[in-house]
């Protein structure tokens, strides 16, 4: 017998030897009522067993109020009752060789309903409210040092994403509150990655609705889904937070460093809180994309005519950041506060990079090109967010919020491009540097009012919303063109130029919203609305030669364009117990100005729509609910679209805009359905949404002999996009595992014109990925996933460009805890590229090691952290669109070692150290 064969008998011993001990089986009965003898239908019963509190079976009692537990192992149990408005019950059974019959459990009243069903708060970790999931992070354990991002990855139903983005029941959070109020507005990661895991008391997780929506009472459809981090006691009490510094370094380039600190002072009217982080890695303190949103303003807004080689992008590279953040918040009292917070960010970015591209550029004609490129950018960016309310009277309050953003960015740019036609023949080659200041001042506020005027509920709501951008960008561009002619002679063209660009923005939103309630649980809102946006470009370019500068009228242009928007509607809705139903039509006149300097003639367009729109969300039963949606809206060119400017930055792709577009005309269906088992821990999420575009705007290509191309944009025929997500996720009991399985699917088609060609495309998109991990992750966590990428990619004027791909990825995580002041942990990823696509490509391994060892009473740790063990990693993006595939690779940071201290103002337990 070889050794495989014995492994196996091994472990089918091992499978079934525990199961033949514990073939014999029980029901549990009873009755439920309350202290009237009256049955109590739908109560809550639960059996956990005694040893460790591990719920061994569930079920809710019958109208009667009778109940059965059925086939229930042979040992000690707690049986727990649980029903709204009443205590609940605990009774400790024995469950021998035989059924149990528990006979009439009476149940005590509460003196007030809480309207809430409270599962085991001893012991199972969860409360469950109409419209709450709460989690006990008390439940859950935690080490010492662990941020709530590590605890959220412990919750079943949140997901943490490899850059800091958490996804809650199936849907992306878009507000993290600590104890019901914003914390660095619109920064998730900055709450995640910095307040400790151990001063959270509680996780709510809920759809929070807009300004207006919580004033009117009325869903508006805008709401985000939001996590509200409530703490405990002790945590507001005093000081605490995390200072840590790691030096290090690596083979080819100077020392590593990473700093971080942290500190926060909560009380039940008050929030102060300092952060900040200094590192060359690469490793923020908060997610990347936060990082980054902070100076993406670069630029000037609404389509900028040159593409703006400042702004950063999560591609890889080599980064260097310094951000500092504030965040100070009073509640004067509950309805009356004030809060903000302030931020500002230093982040330089080196990228190194090579690109392929497969590209349609003509019926039967496939091109192929492939460059390189090198960036240097410098970034620096300053926020500040206000957020404030009044309450004038019971009923009457005001609520506005402000930000404003200031940013500057400068940028050196080197490139070169070759594109190839039939054969491999180099029909064209382009030589491009761009050196590039912008600067960008962008404010915005919104005041909300409400005025409650019958006793009724009729209610006033008045909202005003504002914004002003202020861009300036300076461009020295030096560009190099050669062209194939006849006999494969290249013509070589230059152009110096300096080009300047100054662009003002501001727009102005006023509506007035009426809500009258009706009968049977109907309301109805009228709403009036007048939307204002102005937008000027002035662009001069001038020929340099010399250190001479000479305008070039040619080239050079000023554009404003105006939008005025009327919209007048009426909204029946009506909400019950359930969920609600909402029905809206608006009727909406838009208007379209615009003039330039050259005496081009006016654009002058008006449009008036219908805009219904329908949506409806009921609960089928508890934590499982559908939503469905339909939606017209329309869409409007922007500004890059519609400005009759030239493009010249990029010399063999020049683009020009159109100021004859019109908007598109949207349908957009939606439909919903979630469904979170809190006793099984089955939770499934489902979504599909499709929008169908007419008179959709495109792109259209002018390409000449040698593939040089001019790009505008048209109108043209409907368009459709479909995607579907769902996720399934469940434990596993007899395994102690959780699995999770995904996939997301997105159906693409569209038009675009190539030498008035029109080239129907269909992109077909779907992300498979599976994930299993332990479920007792105390003293070993561990998890694997892989996921993998179809595409399929169909172009009807060139049907050889067609093409099929997979790239999949792999990897697995581990987390020992050797003894409770140690962790060694491991991350592997491996990713995989198809070799269809570009050839032969390079995989890559990533491997990640931790040694970690609390001491000072576990206030404090040492750690080395090994990045990138065997030198492979390389950003490598693949794009697809209408008419192209695309691979870009990204020299990124590779091995190195580090050696962290960190140090924490928080005991373990038991408080936290106050000042």
């Amino acid at each position: 017998m070889n050794l495989r064969h014995t492994a196996g008998i091994a472990l089918l011993l091992l499978v079934t030897v525990p199961s033949a001990a514990q073939t014999e089986r029980f029901d549990v009965n009873g009755i439920v009522v309350d202290h009237e003898d009256l049955p109590l239908p739908q109560a809550t019963i639960v059996l956990l067993i005694q040893a460790d509190s591990v719920m061994a079976k569930f079920t809710t009692a019958a109208a009667d109020g009778r109940f059965t537990l059925r086939r229930v192992v042979a040992d000690t149990y707690i049986l727990q009752i649980t029903y709204v408005g009443f205590a609940t019950l605990r009774q400790n059974i024995e469950i021998l060789d035989e059924n149990v019959d528990v006979g009439k459990l009476t149940m005590s009243e509460l003196s007030e309903e809480l309207g809430e069903v409270i599962v085991s708060a001893d012991h199972v970790p969860f409360v469950v409210k109409r419209d709450t999931l709460e989690y006990n992070a008390n439940a859950f354990a935690v080490r010492p040092n662990d941020v709530v991002e590590d605890l959220l990855k412990r919750l079943p139903g949140i997901e943490v994403e490899n850059d800091g983005t958490v996804k809650a029941l199936g849907e992306t959070v878009e507000n993290i509150l600590v104890d019901g109020k914003e914390f660095f507005a619109n920064t998730p990661t900055v709450v995640t990655k910095n307040l400790p895991a151990e001063a959270v008391d509680k996780v709510q997780v809920y759809d929070k609705d807009s300004d207006e929506a919580e004033f009117t009472g009325i869903p508006d459809g805008e709401e985000e889904r939001t996590l509200d981090l409530l703490l405990k006691e002790d945590a507001k009490q005093g000081l605490m937070g995390n200072l840590s510094g790691a030096i290090g370094g690596e083979q080819s380039l100077g020392g590593r460093y990473d700093t971080r600190l942290n500190l926060m002072r909560f009380s039940p009217n008050t929030q102060l809180s300092l952060i900040g982080n200094a590192n060359n890695t690469g490793q923020a303190g908060f997610g990347i994309t936060d990082l980054l949103g902070l100076v993406m303003a670069s630029g000037v807004t609404d389509g900028a005519i040159l593409r703006n080689a400042a702004t950063p992008t999560n591609s890889g590279g080599f980064v260097e950041s310094i951000a500092v953040g504030f965040n100070a918040g009073h509640d004067f009292s509950k309805n009356n506060y004030l809060r903000g917070s302030y931020f500002v960010d230093k982040l330089q970015r080196v990228q190194n990079s090579t690109n392929q591209r497969h590209e349609l550029a003509d019926a039967n004609i496939a091109a192929y090109g492939e460059g390189s490129s090198a960036i240097d950018s410098d970034n620096l960016g300053h926020r500040v967010n206000l957020n404030a309310q009044v309450q004038l009277s019971p009923g009457h309050q005001i609520r506005s919020r402000a930000s404003v953003r200031w940013n500057s960015s400068n940028t050196e740019q080197t490139g070169i491009q070759q594109t190839f036609g039939q054969r491999q023949f180099l029909l064209n080659e382009a030589h491009r540097a761009v050196d590039q200041h912008a600067t960008n001042l962008n404010g915005s506020g919104t005041l909300t009012w409400r005025k409650k005027i019958s006793e009724r509920g009729t209610s006033l709501v008045t909202t005003a919303q504002f914004s002003l951008s202020d861009n300036d960008q300076i461009t020295a561009l030096s560009t190099r063109t050669g062209l194939a002619g006849s006999g494969n002679l290249m013509t070589w063209q230059e152009v110096q130029q300096d080009q300047d660009l100054f662009g003002k923005s501001e727009a102005a939103d006023l509506k007035l919203s009426l809500t009258h309630p009706l009968k049977s649980s109907f309301s109805l809102l009228a709403f009036g609305e007048r939307d204002f946006s102005r937008r000027e470009n002035d662009k001069r370019f001038y020929n340099t030669s010399n250190d001479e500068r000479l305008l070039n009228s040619r080239l050079s242009n000023a554009f404003e364009q105006t939008y005025t928007y009327y919209r007048a509607g009426l909204q029946l809705n009506r909400k019950g117990t359930l969920g609600f139903l909402t029905l809206e039509v608006r009727l909406q006149q838009s208007q379209l100005d615009g003039t330039t300097e050259t005496g081009m003639p006016p654009v002058r367009a008006s449009y008036t729509h219908l805009l219904p729109q329908l949506r409806y969300e009921r609960a089928l039963k508890e934590n499982q609910d559908i939503e469905f949606s339909y939606r017209a809206m329309t869409r409007e060119p922007s500004l890059r679209e519609l400005q009759p400017f030239t493009d010249n930055s990029d010399p063999l792709r020049i683009y020009v805009g159109n100021p004859n577009l019109e908007p598109e005309f949207r349908h957009m269906f939606s439909g919903r359905f979630n469904s979170f088992d809190p006793w099984t821990q089955l939770n499934i999420f489902a979504n599909i949404s499709t929008t169908y575009a007419r008179n959709q705007i495109v792109p259209t290509r002018i390409i000449d002999e040698s593939l040089r191309q001019s790009v505008s944009a048209i109108n043209s025929d409907a368009g459709w996009t479909t995607s579907a997500f769902t996720n399934v996720g469940m434990p596993i009991r007899p395994l102690n595992i959780v699995v999770r399985w995904s996939n997301n699917l997105t159906i693409t088609t569209g038009s675009e014109f190539i030498n008035s060609n029109e080239n129907a495309s269909r992109i077909l998109r779907n992300r498979l990925g599976l994930s299993v991990s332990n479920r007792n992750q105390d003293i070993v966590g561990l998890e694997a996933r892989i996921s993998g990428t179809y595409n399929d990619l169909n172009y009807s004027l060139n049907t050889d460009l067609n093409q099929r791909y997979i790239n999949a990825s792999y990897s697995f995580d581990i987390q020992w805890h050797p003894a409770f002041n140690w962790t060694i942990g491991t991350e592997f990823r491996y990713q995989t590229y198809d070799r269809d696509v570009f050839g032969d490509v390079q995989n890559k391994a990533l491997i990640d090691l931790t040694f970690e060892r609390l001491f000072m009473d576990e206030r404090a740790s040492v750690a080395i952290e090994i990045k990138d063990l065997l030198n492979q990693n390389l950003s490598v993006a693949f794009n697809n669109s209408a008419s192209f595939i695309s691979e870009q690779r990204t020299e990124t940071l590779g091995r190195y070692v580090m050696l962290r201290l960190s140090y924490r103002l928080s005991a373990v337990g038991g408080g936290f150290f106050g000042i």
